[in-house]
């Protein structure tokens, strides 16, 4: 309203000679109670927009409220004083006097009732133009439509925005050839793509979605990742994940914290935390367990990757109370600003947000989780302090705890505690889903299991201590195929037309393009029998699936640490099948707020009977307990490895453990 005043002066108002009255030539009367009641609302308005102004919302740029400011000054105050100063009446006098008195209320209306309509026809062409100005269809044509994002909507509230995208994919192939390109339109207003940015698309076509994600004039979609700043503290601003691609910030944490995610800083980080923190979980906690007792497996891989990341990233020991308290309000952010906000436009405005249990309840997490990074800050100075030797010396592993602290592009602490609950959340949670989706499908895959089980076998009897078997890869490829942990996926705003690879079809500039990757890894037309957990699919893939295959995304702003991510999820699966065998309880549902994850899932654990072999002085010295497990069934390829008889074995390594545990005695 405010910025079209100057507009209705310059075009309808000729200071000094027309009056408002001639050229408008609109019959309102009770000026006064008209602009009382204006400078009331104006008064509101300032209100409304100096909120906006402190809290530096999305949803009213800067620059908007900067031009509202200087022409409220100017247009509005000078358009009100000119009415008040000279009480212009705006029905003409010849009117007033025409029309009898008891009919003067409806001549207002109908003077309202035409204002409104001049108004609407000067400022509908305007919003016209500039939607319509901005993703021209022009001759190109454009990927069909699909359902409208009132339905995406309502599926995001649930939890399940990734299952919706996969079956409106499905539901498009079956309707038409014509519709099936790996590309739809989602139908949305032109005051919503105002919002939102431009136009909505969602894509999984493999071709398509690598040029899309590694166009380098892509730009992160900023509306798309506001849930990750406000985990981390929206009032803190940007953080290294939400921040968009034309800014510098996630440049300088990127380029400074690499290192801590080099090939051998994995095998450090594998060596002397992975292998340790599972070590204790399956002494402390699956060793004392009952057997076939359920296990909320999720939960307790949560626990485990937690104490792993915070240990690995951040050099301290997480109590497992500390960590029950991390993961609670982790998961509180993620589903009220996560699913609820972005399924709710009201949780989303600044302006009306507070007024939700649910997001003052987030915030609160969020101050939570900002004390406990500050703390570990506090505890990482104080035992720089303590100790003259730094944390990269030879055999320990890099942090990225320093790296951060000695990044001088931090404009203070408060910007490094945004970027910890970052690496953090992302550091546990999409991993812990992805194991506990593993252990599931090899619980329910009986034959998987065992095929796994005996190729750990063998390889830990040939004292292969470093490689990996590869049907323990194929596993946990064909697990973040069918699990992936970000199934939502990305959003991305392109800067020029992208075609769409095997079809007419081009997403034109300006558009938002959503990137579902759970749609994307379950392709029937890439993948045969797509929703089947099929490791051996992987023993000879195809071009295509390789091309297709993008769990951790791609570009430049792809998963930094999809390295660390894989070998946690080899270590704990390689100890957990070599010793345990796994059933189901409980398979439960799933969820995909932020992450994909199952919900009320259990199984329970069974010891494998078999022998452990010792571990070798210098593994000791790694600190690796390896449990290497030798069945005693015959027929198993592993016991065929020694020589002599297996009785005879079975004996020399009893009497070699009673001879140990004597000589530990004695010690």
């Amino acid at each position: 309203m405010s910025i079209l005043s100057q507009e209705f002066l310059d075009h309808f108002f000729d200071h000094g000679n027309k009056t408002p009255a001639a050229t408008l030539g609109l019959p309102l009367a009770s000026t006064d109670m008209l602009f009382d009641y204006y400078k009331n609302y104006k008064a509101s308005t300032d209100m409304m927009f100096d909120y906006f102004k402190n809290y530096k919302t999305e949803l009213i740029p800067d620059a908007l409220v900067d031009y509202y400011k200087n022409y409220t000054a100017s247009a509005d105050n000078m358009l009100f004083d000119y009415y008040k100063n000279y009480k212009t009446e705006l029905i003409p006098d010849a009117l007033v006097e025409a029309v009898p008195e008891e009919h003067h209320d409806t001549v207002i209306i109908v003077a309202v009732c035409l204002a409104i309509l001049v108004v609407f026809s000067i400022v509908k062409p305007l919003f016209d133009l500039m939607f319509s100005g901005r993703q021209p269809r022009s001759s190109k044509t454009v990927p069909p439509m699909g359902p409208t994002f009132d339905e995406l909507v309502e599926y995001w509230k649930k939890g399940e925005p990734a299952y919706w995208a996969l079956r409106t994919f499905r539901e498009l192939e079956q309707e038409s050839d014509d519709r099936c390109c790996g590309v739809f339109e989602v139908q949305t207003s032109y005051i919503l793509r105002f919002f939102l940015g431009g136009r909505v698309f969602l894509a999984r076509d493999g071709p398509t979605v690598r040029k899309i994600l590694e166009e380098p004039s892509t730009l992160k979609w900023k509306q798309g990742y506001q849930m990750l700043k406000d985990i981390s503290g929206s009032a803190f601003g940007d953080n290294f994940l939400s921040e968009s691609d034309n800014d510098w910030r996630w440049k300088h944490v990127r380029k400074s914290t690499n290192t801590a995610f080099s090939p051998a800083n994995i095998r450090l980080i594998s060596r002397n935390v992975i292998s340790k923190i599972v070590d204790e979980w399956m002494d402390n906690t699956l060793a004392t367990m009952k057997e076939g007792q359920p296990i909320d497996i999720h939960y307790q891989m949560k626990l485990v990757t937690a104490k792993v990341i915070v240990r690995a990233a951040f050099d301290y020991e997480l109590p497992e109370k500390e960590a029950a308290l991390v993961l609670k309000h982790m998961e509180t952010c993620g589903w009220e600003f996560g699913a609820k906000s972005l399924g709710d436009p009201l949780r989303s405005m600044s302006l009306t947000r507070w007024m939700y249990k649910g997001i003052r309840e987030a915030r609160e997490s969020t101050g939570y989780l900002r004390t406990f990074c500050r703390k570990l800050l506090a505890h990482h100075h104080a035992s720089l302090q303590e100790s003259s030797s730094s944390s990269s010396k030879s055999g320990q592993q890099s942090l990225i705890i320093d790296f951060l602290i000695n990044d001088a592009n931090y404009k203070n602490d408060d910007e490094r505690i945004s970027d910890m609950i970052m690496y953090m959340g992302a550091g546990f949670d999409t991993t812990a889903g992805t194991l506990a989706f593993a252990l599931l499908e090899l619980a329910k895959n009986p034959a998987e299991q065992e095929t796994l089980r005996r190729a750990l076998v063998q390889q830990q009897q040939q004292n292969k201590q470093q490689s990996c078997p590869p049907e323990l890869k194929h596993v946990v490829r064909e697990t973040l195929r069918l699990h992936v942990a970000t199934a939502n996926g990305s959003g991305r705003i392109i800067k020029q037309d992208i075609s769409v690879d095997g079809s007419p079809y081009v997403i034109p500039a300006g558009s938002i393009v959503t990137i579902p990757l759970f749609a994307v890894l379950r392709n029937g037309e890439v993948y045969q029998d797509p929703d089947e957990f099929i490791p051996s699919r992987w023993e000879t893939p195809s071009e295509q699936m390789m091309q297709t295959f993008i769990p951790f995304a791609t570009g430049s702003r792809n998963c930094q640490g999809q390295a660390l991510a894989n070998a946690e999820m080899e270590v704990v699966l390689s100890k957990l099948i070599a010793n345990y065998e796994f059933k189901v309880v409980e398979e439960g549902t799933t969820t995909c707020p932020m992450t994909h994850y199952p919900v009320g899932m259990s199984l329970s654990a069974h010891k494998k009977i078999g022998q452990i072999q010792q571990q070798q002085p210098q593994q000791k010295e790694n600190s690796i307990k390896s449990r290497e497990l030798v069945f005693d069934d015959p027929v198993t390829p592993a016991n065929k490895q020694g020589s002599g008889d297996d009785d005879d074995a079975d004996v020399f390594n009893i009497m070699e453990v009673l001879l140990k545990l004597l000589k530990s005695k004695d010690e």
